[in-house]
């Protein structure tokens, strides 16, 4: 419970949430939070409620939101990655859909939610939903539909399958400072800054920067047959037998022509996301445009590990079983950002 108190205490403080209540969740044995269940506290929720969802072995299971909602989580990787201040147990949810029902009646009245800290499996918006935030977390799989009016936007996330929508529309989504693994995109969306280590395909009229494509392979497939878009200020990482072979990104507009080894490019021996840190004297420093560093790290807004949202913490806490009308309750409190 203590890291629930952290968080409501920092959400409180928050000039953001003045006007909102913050609603806990938390499915541990013994907890004094107001909710165990995702969708129960979904479904209590007003529009605007934070949702605090504490670190459990045990995941939440799958909710539907058909209101605007905020969701925070206590970040993940936890277990591999030393933060101090924090629980090593992150937030599990299986499934978020926003705005899809059974029925197929779609709902837009979840529009401009958030979510932030959270591991989870799946996230869904259907067509008829507006934009949605999705900000350090770690993601199994998303699937967004949506015109220019209604698209997804993922920051700082760790994404195994990000897929644009089923829709032929443009769908105008943005990703950026992410890991993604699988990448599909529509017309209309732009990924910046990030790290694809999987098969990527895009459509006319969609656009790739400022990014690393990586594989295991010595020989990786001719990924321009399958990014029909712009791609441009980006390089490939590929095995030591690839190095120095002819790159499979379009010529020019700013790409590396050649493909570098891995372990000349990124850090070695980092854990978790820790991974695609570029390592001194990496060819991947400095060749963005203007100037900046390729991949997941660089940018204006770069990736953060373990996707702990920046909240204060109490790091300390003594408070006394008792008091008195004459001594009142005297406590001692240290709080820090990260």
């Amino acid at each position: 419970m203590k890291q629930l108190f952290n968080y409501a205490l920092a959400l409180v403080a928050s000039s953001v949430f003045v006007s909102a209540k913050v609603i806990t969740v938390d499915n541990k044995a013994g907890s004094v939070a107001m909710f165990t269940s995702v969708q129960a506290a979904v479904d209590a929720a007003e529009v605007d409620d934070t949702i605090l969802i504490a670190g459990s072995a045990t995941s939440y299971g799958p909710a539907r939101v058909t209101k605007k909602l905020h969701f925070v989580g206590p970040g993940y990787f936890l277990q591999e990655n030393s933060i101090p201040g924090i629980t090593k147990e992150a937030a599990l949810v299986e499934r978020l859909n926003f705005g899809f029902i059974e029925t197929q009646t779609f709902q837009s009245t979840s529009a401009a939610s958030t979510c932030r800290g959270l591991d989870m499996g799946e996230v869904y918006k259907s067509g008829g939903v507006g934009r949605i935030f999705l900000d350090q977390c770690r993601i199994g799989r998303v699937n967004g539909d949506g015109g220019p009016a209604n698209p997804v936007t993922i920051t700082r996330c760790w994404v195994q399958h990000y897929a644009g929508g089923s829709s032929p529309q443009a769908n105008y989504s943005i990703v950026r400072s992410s890991s993604i693994g699988h990448l599909v995109i529509d017309p209309g969306t732009t990924v910046e800054h990030c790290v694809i280590s999987g098969h990527a395909s895009s459509a006319v009229e969609s656009s790739i920067s400022n990014c690393t494509f990586v594989t295991t392979s010595d020989a990786p497939g001719d990924w321009s047959a399958n990014l029909k878009g712009s791609v441009t200020y980006s390089m490939v990482a590929g095995g030591l037998n690839a190095r120095g072979k002819a790159s499979p990104l379009p010529p020019g507009v700013g790409n590396v022509p050649t493909i570098a080894f891995v372990a000349d490019v990124f850090e070695q021996g980092l854990k978790a996301d820790q991974i695609y840190r570029l390592k001194a004297g990496s060819p991947g420093i400095g060749i963005g445009l203007n100037g900046v560093d390729l991949g997941m790290f660089g940018g204006p807004n770069p990736y953060l590990i373990s996707g702990v949202p920046a909240r204060p913490r109490i790091t300390h806490l003594v408070s006394p079983s008792s008091a008195t009308s004459t001594s009142g309750l005297r406590f001692e409190v240290e709080a820090k950002s990260f």
